[in-house]
């Protein structure tokens, strides 16, 4: 979904209640148009967020969180990751983190829904919702 206008960021920032500003368009628009989830020190090595100080960042990352825009995935770094959120026409997704160099890849097919919703059915439990952490090698560590 990448949003190349910036008419379009400043209306989903509105959207989500969120004050408009020239900073909050940059972070929200890498989310946007980034194929992997993002912390801190990814925006640090962009050019355009070089000069930025981090805690300014780093407001900005919370208020999209705290807006729902974006949302935390696990991550076996000690730094913490972010993504888009997915909106409620969009089915969630999980994540495989390589367990050499760290490095995380979304995973956008989900088909285990009804297998799991049918173990915790037999539990005696209705399933809400899962989370699921996957680990292994990246093609890059497995050579």
């Amino acid at each position: 979904m990448a949003i190349k206008n910036s008419e379009e960021i400043k209306a989903i920032l509105k959207e989500y209640g969120l004050r408009i500003t020239k900073a909050r368009e940059q972070v929200l628009s890498e989310y946007i148009n980034s194929k992997k989830p993002l912390s801190i020190f990814d925006f640090k090595k962009k050019k355009v967020f070089s000069t930025w100080d981090e805690s300014s960042i780093y407001r900005n990352i919370t208020k999209l969180e705290e807006a729902g825009l974006i949302q935390s995935v696990p991550s076996s770094k000690d730094m913490k990751l972010y993504e888009l959120a997915p909106k409620k026409d969009h089915h969630h997704h999980h994540h495989i983190i390589c367990t050499q160099c760290e490095a995380v890849q979304c995973l956008h097919d989900c088909s285990i829904d009804g297998q799991l919703s049918k173990m915790a059915k037999k539990a005696g439990f209705t399933m809400q919702g899962h989370t699921l952490e996957l680990t292994g090698l990246c093609a890059k560590c497995s050579k």
